[in-house]
């Protein structure tokens, strides 16, 4: 199944979308459909900006399709920064068309640096499955950057 609709969350007063907002109420930025028709569909938080060559989500796509199943962008990040992030708990790891591969144990929201379960950090960027549920353990992770592509798929 390919990925047709985007998401993207928009909370707070609009200024990540400034100088759009300054003209423009967030509230009114043009949104064609919300994804409710039982397809897959791609979740972009807007306070990560992400530039690589593939694009993310062209290579988050191409994992989709092989497995279908959920993917999430993940960044391997200091680990003097974990805190900062969403930190994935991953297990076996494989590669798919020059992509590392993942799959996702749980994933522990700003752990201390001690509790980190890895150093690869959830960088706002999902492909979610028509019924996925909060389980991190339904999710896939791929890296944003060429040089260390990454991706983690969920145990099943």
């Amino acid at each position: 199944m390919t990925i047709r609709k985007a998401v993207i969350p928009a909370g707070g007063i609009g200024s990540r979308f400034l100088p759009i907002t300054k003209t423009l109420p967030k509230e009114m930025l043009p949104i064609v459909d919300i994804p409710t028709d039982g397809e897959p569909f791609a979740v972009l938080l807007p306070d990560e900006l992400i530039q690589s060559n593939p694009p993310c989500l062209t290579e988050m796509k191409q994992v989709y399709e092989q497995f279908s199943t959920s993917v999430v962008g993940v960044q391997k990040v200091p680990y003097e920064d974990v805190e900062r992030y969403g930190i994935i708990a991953p297990s076996t790891s494989f590669e798919f068309q020059n992509i590392r591969l993942q799959t996702v144990e749980d994933v522990v929201e700003k752990p201390r640096r001690e509790d980190a379960p890895s150093n690869c950090a959830v960088v706002g960027r999902y492909i979610l499955e028509p019924d996925a549920s909060p389980s991190p353990k339904r999710a896939l992770a791929s890296s944003t950057h060429p040089e260390r592509r990454r991706c983690a798929l969920p145990r099943n």
